[in-house]
C-alpha cells in the first residue's frame, strides 16, 4: 500500500506540475495574442499614415488654376462659343427690338435647347455650361449684336 501511495502522490506532483506549465503556457500564449493585437494595430496605423502621406502629396501638387478673370463677359448672339471653364450663361431682354433668341447647348455641337426667350419685358433664360461645353445665343431674325440692335443682352460669368 505505501508503493500506492507513494505512486499517487508523484502522479498528483506531475499533475500539479502539469497544471503549472499549463497555467505558464497559458500566459505565454495571451502576451502573444496582445502582440499579436498590437502588430495588427500598428500595421493599421502604418497604412493610415501612409494614407495621409499620400493625401498631403496631392493636395501640395500644383492645381489648374481658375481663369485670371472671372467676371461676366458680355458675348455676342449667333456665335458658337467653347466653355474653358465652367459657368453660367444668362440671356436677358433689356429694350429694343424684341427678337426671339434661343440658347443651346452641347459638347459635339451646340443642338440642344436649353431655353428660350421671346424678347418681352422682363423675359430671361439662362443656363449652367460646363467646362469644354459649346453653346450658343441665337437670335431667330440673324444678326450678331452684343447689345443694342437685339434688345437681348448674352452674358457668360465664369464659376471661380
Amino acid at each position: 500500500m505505501l508503493a500506492s501511495s507513494k505512486r499517487t502522490v508523484a502522479l498528483e506532483e506531475a499533475v500539479e506540475a502539469l497544471q503549472a506549465e499549463i497555467a505558464t503556457l497559458r500566459t505565454a500564449l495571451d502576451h502573444a495574442l496582445r502582440g499579436s493585437d498590437r502588430i495588427d494595430a500598428l500595421s493599421r496605423a502604418a497604412d493610415n499614415a501612409q494614407a495621409i502621406e499620400a493625401l498631403r502629396r496631392e493636395m501640395e501638387k500644383p492645381r489648374e488654376q481658375p481663369p485670371e478673370r472671372a467676371a461676366p463677359e458680355l458675348r455676342e448672339l449667333n456665335i458658337t462659343y467653347r466653355a474653358q471653364c465652367t459657368g453660367y450663361v444668362s440671356l436677358r431682354f433689356v429694350g429694343g427690338s424684341r427678337n426671339e433668341v434661343q440658347l443651346y447647348v452641347g459638347f459635339e455641337s451646340p443642338t440642344q435647347l436649353v431655353g428660350s426667350m421671346s424678347g418681352e419685358i422682363n423675359s430671361y433664360t439662362g443656363t449652367v455650361v460646363r467646362r469644354g461645353e459649346l453653346w450658343r445665343a441665337e437670335r431667330a431674325k440673324g444678326g450678331s449684336w452684343v447689345f443694342g440692335g437685339s434688345g437681348v443682352i448674352c452674358v457668360f460669368t465664369p464659376f471661380a
